[in-house]
């Protein structure tokens, strides 16, 4: 006895989907915006946090004498010199830093 093959059954085409609107490509773009915000705040955090630690530190090496005014002025040039990208670390940044 030969089995013969059970035929599927017919499917109508393939749906169309809804035509997307406005409102869902706005949702995308505010979790866009949402995502950037959290990221330029962990940002200005990390930066925050450096510049207390910078501060901190040089005010270290003031403390204990070793470190005057003409160091904090070499040590914004030679970070100048080490990271030309960098900015906002001369001389007097440094010092309001501490």
């Amino acid at each position: 006895m030969s089995k013969t093959p059970k035929k599927k059954p017919h499917l109508a085409g393939p749906a169309v989907p809804a035509s997307p609107s406005p409102a869902d490509f706005d949702e995308v773009l505010l979790l866009i915006e949402a995502a950037r915000g959290r990221a330029v705040s962990a940002v200005n955090k990390e930066l925050i946090d450096l510049y207390w630690t910078i501060g901190e530190y040089i005010s270290r090496k003031i403390t204990a004498a070793s470190w005057g005014e003409g160091t904090v002025q070499t040590l914004a040039d030679y970070i100048r010199k080490s990271q030309p990208n960098a900015r906002g670390f001369s001389a007097s940044n440094l010092w309001r830093m501490m």
